[in-house]
């Protein structure tokens, strides 16, 4: 019998066995995370089929499994307070200072809201949706 094939005791027949394919950089088992592919952070692994994925993809592209590493599609801060916050307090930027936007919470507080323009504007932004917080994440609903 050769290295490839195996004897079954049940019928009396050898069965054909397939080589185990390997990654030819370090000669691991294909499937599995090879030493070198550690270090690699864009690339992870499905938790469901175990393929290949891209770090901040939203699902696995083979099995449709979302992927618990993908960035949030909406921030974490809500328009509802923000609309508020900017509707009494638009001049003074307290709005811009919920959403994490210091550097222009404090020009907001400089110049009274653009003296009350920028302020109109971003309380018609923040209505209509448009206004991101500052990881550039829409506003959630």
């Amino acid at each position: 019998m050769s290295d490839q094939s195996q004897y079954n005791t049940d019928t009396g027949t050898d069965i054909q066995t397939q080589p185990v394919q390997t990654d030819s950089a370090d000669q691991v088992p294909a499937g599995q995370q090879s030493p070198s592919a550690t270090n690699n952070t864009s690339m992870v692994y499905c938790n469901t089929c175990g393929k290949d994925m891209a770090r901040l993809a939203e699902s696995c592209p083979s099995c449709g499994a979302p992927n618990p590493l993908a960035k949030p599609k909406q921030s974490e801060k809500s328009m509802v307070p923000a609309a508020l916050l900017c509707f009494f307090f638009g001049a003074l930027g307290f709005h811009r200072f919920y959403v994490g936007k210091i550097i222009t919470g404090i020009l907001m507080i400089l110049t009274f809201g653009g003296l009350g323009i920028w302020a109109l504007i971003d309380f018609v932004m923040i209505i209509v949706g448009s206004f991101k917080d500052s990881e550039g994440l829409p506003l959630k609903r």
